[in-house]
């Protein structure tokens, strides 16, 4: 990924977790007792990034973010990006000695307009959060325009960006000036396609509004969010499956879902049906907001916007690593190449998570996180799906492991 087109025959030399030497197959020396990886016929790209995960879901505990960590790797995912925190996360992570796991950074507790009634107790929250060590602060909907702009002054101040959702009192033309790095579902972009003065009611990113904004001002948001230098992780295919039609018991029949507690399965079922019934959904109007949404990533990427990929796993028939590819998917149906795609997934979440010599390349000094395919993703992105192996930090698992660990992941007697 650091540059166009695929290099044929090369050996990639690994040691202490890092990338060393790359170079033609006949041409490389290979220290004496180094332990071979035969990739003949096969392709070796960067190991997957997902920056907008979420551990567990409220209530979870431990178990189910130890889940979604063991699972991210067996799909190739080997960074993430936390962006939803509970207190057991943090001593969870700082335990992984001897775990495969993905490399993880961990977003603040979020601040809401309940958690963040006032610019006092945002200014107090941001500074325990940075002095605490977590790595930018999480922005949720419901804060007020006065305790926003207070709490982007002080993320600013002690270097913690901005992340997350666009307040509904502060809109998306403040929020691209005041510090955010990336704004998750592409949260306040339709509401900026209403015309001026018309008032966006609070509902679920946007979907309420299809039919009264105005697409000629596509251009001219897509211009702002360019100038603004933010990046955009649009988490498009958790937001298709909210607006589905299809049914939480049809959802959950899944393959994926073998991997989900019954608890929580039973639950997203339940959340699912209820959502379609409260909002309406019709097949009409979920597919006049998928095609609005994939103009947006179609117009922001051709614009040079950088986009993310994010899955918001664990969330509605979300499994961490699981649901990539078909993310991945949709961003090529939406206008993006194969190759734009995987970048996505690859260099740009590298780039927004800043974790040094963490690069989304296949190159000399980088981690050696690499996923081996058994064909070319670039003519086949269902190839990402089902790796040969995947190698975090040096360590390698092959695929029987993978299938082995994987097996063990299983939740028996689901009845799906």
């Amino acid at each position: 990924m650091a540059e166009e087109g695929v290099r044929t025959h090369q050996t990639v030399v690994v040691s202490n977790g890092r990338i060393m030497r790359i170079g033609p197959a006949s041409q490389t020396p290979i220290p004496p007792g180094t332990t071979r990886i035969d990739g003949r016929g096969k392709v070796l790209m960067p190991g997957l990034g997902d920056a907008h995960a979420h551990l567990s879901t409220v209530g979870g505990g431990p178990a189910l973010a130890g889940r979604a960590l063991d699972l991210y790797p067996l799909f190739g995912v080997t960074t993430i990006r936390s962006m939803y925190t509970e207190p057991h996360h943090r001593p969870l992570l700082a335990n992984a000695a001897g775990r495969v796991w993905p490399r993880v950074v961990v977003a603040s507790p979020a601040f809401t307009g309940q958690s963040t009634p006032t610019p006092q107790a945002a200014r107090d929250s941001v500074r325990k959060y940075k002095a605490e060590g977590f790595a930018f602060t999480k922005v949720l909907p419901g804060l007020s325009r006065p305790t926003f702009d207070t709490l982007a002054a002080e993320s600013k101040a002690l270097g913690m960006p901005l992340a997350g959702h666009v307040p509904a009192a502060v809109g998306l033309e403040q929020a691209l000036q005041s510090g955010f790095v990336s704004i998750e579902h592409l949260d306040g972009l339709m509401e900026a396609l209403l015309p001026p003065g018309t008032q966006a009611q609070p509902g679920f990113f946007g979907l309420g509004l299809i039919d009264r904004v105005d697409e000629g001002r596509l251009a001219e948001v897509v211009r702002q969010v360019k100038a603004s230098g933010v990046v955009v992780v649009p988490t498009e295919m958790a937001m298709e499956r909210y607006v589905s039609t299809d049914s939480g018991t049809a959802l959950a029949r899944r393959p994926e879902m073998r991997y989900v507690p019954m608890p929580l399965l039973q639950a997203w079922i339940g959340q699912k049906d209820n959502f379609a019934r409260g909002v309406g959904v019709t097949a009409a109007r979920a597919a006049r907001y998928r095609a609005l949404r994939r103009r947006f990533i179609r117009e922001l990427h051709a614009a040079g916007v950088p986009i993310a990929l994010g899955s918001d796993a664990f969330n509605l028939f979300d499994v961490p690593g699981a649901s990539i590819v078909e993310e991945l998917t949709a961003f090529v149906d939406a206008g993006m190449t194969p190759r734009a795609a995987i970048r996505s997934a690859t260099v740009e979440v590298a780039r927004l998570m800043n974790i040094p010599h963490v690069t989304g390349t296949v190159s000399v000094g980088a981690v050696a996180d690499l996923v081996l395919l058994e064909g070319d993703p670039l003519l086949d992105l269902r190839q990402v799906a089902h790796p040969a192996g995947v190698m975090l930090n040096g360590r390698w698992l092959d695929r029987a492991e993978m299938d082995r660990r994987l097996r063990a992941l299983e939740v028996p007697s689901t009845g799906h």
